[in-house]
């Protein structure tokens, strides 16, 4: 599981089989009506490709994390991998487990199974071999989430906070997870952790004059947004040996 990816694509060049495949899953998923269970979570510190409290990536297993706190709502991640990820609060808490080969040989195509929808736990216990897929990634925002890293770093404080986790690695990011790929962007910590911030944009006026920017602009609306920015969210994930 540690070894496998699912690879980060920015939002402006996300697949259409991926894009599909997202909405129509998180369309027909069922909102869990009981969220008590993930409350304690709130507060728990994040740390870098270790987990949030006792949730640790790349042990806790599927059918334990339904069995302790629910699905949510259940989304299929298609890309180079594939993922089943179960989503809390409207995405406010995410957490991703990549599918293995055994859960495909004992399951076969997984879309085709209606019951990861509607009845996730009565699947599991019917293909144990998926109920045993690891925790590769988790991802929150508030008002969900509270608490902070394991360097102090907080959902809602001004980037430069974010310096507190480390030096940002200059590289593209490699993970791809479904609730960090909207429009905001990214930067990347050792260890394990990307720290999400609102992605800069045009002007009204230049939106609605749909010709494409200097790279001038774009580095001017780079420089003002990064100068305001918050941090939206923050995830965590194994990182690649």
């Amino acid at each position: 599981m540690i070894g496998q990816r699912l690879k980060y694509v920015n939002s402006a060049s996300l697949g259409l089989s991926l894009l599909l495949g997202t909405w129509l899953t998180g369309c027909f998923g069922l909102v869990s009506a009981d969220t008590k269970q993930l409350a304690p979570y709130a507060t728990k510190t994040l740390v870098p490709g270790q987990g949030l409290g006792d949730l640790e990536l790349g042990k806790t297993t599927l059918a334990g994390f339904v069995n302790k706190i629910g699905a949510g709502q259940v989304a299929l991640i298609y890309g180079d991998d594939q993922g089943i990820e179960l989503n809390f609060q409207d995405r406010q808490a995410s957490f991703l487990f990549i599918v293995t080969r055994e859960c495909q040989d004992q399951a076969g195509v997984l879309r085709t199974h209606s019951e990861i929808y509607q009845n996730l736990k009565a699947f599991l216990a019917k293909y144990p071999a998926c109920g045993e897929l690891k925790l590769s990634s988790l991802s929150v925002t508030q008002p969900f989430f509270r608490g902070q890293t394991n360097r102090g770093v907080k959902l809602g404080e001004p980037l430069a906070t974010a310096n507190a986790q480390g030096t940002p690695l200059d590289r593209p990011g490699q993970f791809q997870f479904l609730a960090g790929a909207d429009d905001s962007k990214i930067l990347e910590f050792s260890g394990g952790i990307y720290i999400h911030y609102p992605n800069p944009g045009p002007t009204p006026e230049e939106m609605f004059r749909g010709q494409p920017l200097s790279a001038q602009r774009l580095e001017e609306i780079n420089k003002e947004q990064a100068q305001d920015a918050k941090i939206s969210r923050i995830t965590l994930f194994i990182p690649e040996s």
